[in-house]
């Protein structure tokens, strides 16, 4: 069960999205194409993107909590994935709440090692517990810091596009493409990528992706979007009493 780099006809995850849309407050409907001189090959970086990836490396660890919103769109469908995020924790926990990526809405929890599933058909109103090591499961999808830490080797290029606002907040947006075979050795899901994956960013000023479009061309975009940062989250593990043993259909 892979959360990420999947296009919306699998059966196995979500889609991979659409978005542009989804941007209410950054300015500018083009894409700018970023200049080739990738910090992930073999050329030396760009003065855009040696800039981006200091702000992005002093972003990694400013990150606490999170309200995450995700849209995923190809094809005719369009999925929707609500996330609440705690940084803090190891490994870091997440509520989500997904939609559209079947005949039901299907939540979870990842808390504590463990991951805690509900469908109405399946669990009624209680919960299926498993082992979260035994899923194997790629969360990026809904997690943008986790796709950031896998940029680190696998840019190709950059742009700085200028400062926008983008998600309520200031920012700087920038243009930059990254690839997906070198993605993939960080332990991404990158089956549905294409080669090159040209991603759309806006970093606050803590290097923190608050907004990211990534376009994975005939098989769809995928739009995240960040607020509540450093609010408070609850996550925490259903009761004892909410557990059942049903087999999770999937």
């Amino acid at each position: 069960m892979g959360l990420g780099g999947c296009s919306p006809d699998s059966e196995e995850g979500p889609p991979a999205a659409s978005s542009a849309p989804a941007v209410q407050e950054a300015t500018g409907d083009a894409t700018p194409t970023p200049d080739p001189a990738g910090a992930g090959t073999d050329a030396a970086p760009g003065a855009d993107a040696e800039e981006f990836l200091a702000l992005m490396r002093s972003g990694l660890d400013a990150y606490t909590t999170a309200r995450v919103s995700t849209t995923i769109e190809g094809g005719s469908q369009v999925m929707t994935i609500s996330s609440q995020i705690d940084y803090t924790k190891e490994p870091t926990a997440m509520v989500m709440t997904m939609e559209n990526m079947g005949p039901e809405t299907v939540e979870a929890i990842f808390v504590d090692g463990q991951v805690y599933l509900r469908a109405a058909s399946v669990t009624g109103d209680g919960w299926r517990v498993t082992d979260r090591d035994a899923l194997g499961l790629d969360l990026s999808s809904s997690d943008p810091l986790a796709q950031m830490h896998a940029f680190e080797g696998a840019l190709i290029a950059a742009e700085r596009v200028g400062e926008e606002m983008a998600a309520g907040v200031p920012t700087t947006h920038y243009s930059v493409v990254i690839d997906s075979a070198r993605m993939a050795e960080s332990g991404r899901d990158t089956t549905a990528m294409p080669p090159e994956v040209p991603y759309e960013l806006w970093l606050d000023e803590q290097g923190r992706v608050v907004q990211m479009i990534m376009d994975l061309g005939s098989a769809g975009r995928a739009t995240m979007t960040m607020t509540e940062l450093d609010q408070p989250v609850d996550i925490s593990a259903p009761a004892a009493d909410q557990i059942v043993r049903a087999p999770v259909q999937g």
